[in-house]
């Protein structure tokens, strides 16, 4: 239970107290409950990085990669993290271990794994629909360019910055 305690973030005397209460009125009952729940969300978490794992080795599969060694640093966090995570993000958590484990090292790979693990599934949502829009639009610009007189020969040609995005598309 100790555990469990640590990890709410609380003021230790707000803390403490509590502890002391519950031990107070449940006895050795509270070490047993707390060591239950721990047990439940090891399983739980356990769970979560089989189901992210299972869906890395499709996406290796899928994708002809061969994974390299993650370092440390980005390890930790990285599995730390995804086993946290709700159903709806463990694919894009597969994606980004599928990554991570696939390319050469930039160093921005803590960094990645920090801003995915802020992301609530709302925002995922949102992101998702962004990424959607922008590739309609890249495409829809891509087919403009066909009559226009700027002529691109590839998609990639056309530059992030040069699509525009109204924030009434995004507020809807």
């Amino acid at each position: 239970m100790k555990e469990l305690i640590d990890t709410l973030n609380l003021p230790k005397q707000i803390l403490d107290k509590t502890e002391k209460l519950f031990s107070t009125l449940f006895g050795e009952g509270f070490k047993e409950i707390g060591g239950i729940f721990g047990d439940t969300m090891r399983v739980k978490r356990l769970e979560n990085q089989i189901k992210i794992l299972d869906k890395l080795v499709k996406l290796w599969k899928k994708n002809g990669l061969k994974p390299h060694q993650i370092n440390l640093k980005t390890l930790v966090p990285l599995l730390e993290k995804s086993s946290l995570e709700e159903e709806d993000l463990k694919t894009k958590w597969a994606n980004l271990i599928t990554n991570i484990a696939s390319s050469k090292g930039n160093g921005m790979e803590p960094k990645l794994v920090n801003t995915l693990s802020s992301l609530s599934s709302f925002e995922a949502k949102i992101l998702d629909y962004l990424q959607t829009k922008f590739n309609f639009k890249r495409e829809q610009n891509f087919q403009n360019s066909k009559t226009s007189y700027r002529k691109y020969k590839t998609l990639e040609e056309i530059k992030p910055d040069n699509i525009l995005f109204l924030f009434n598309d995004v507020k809807k």
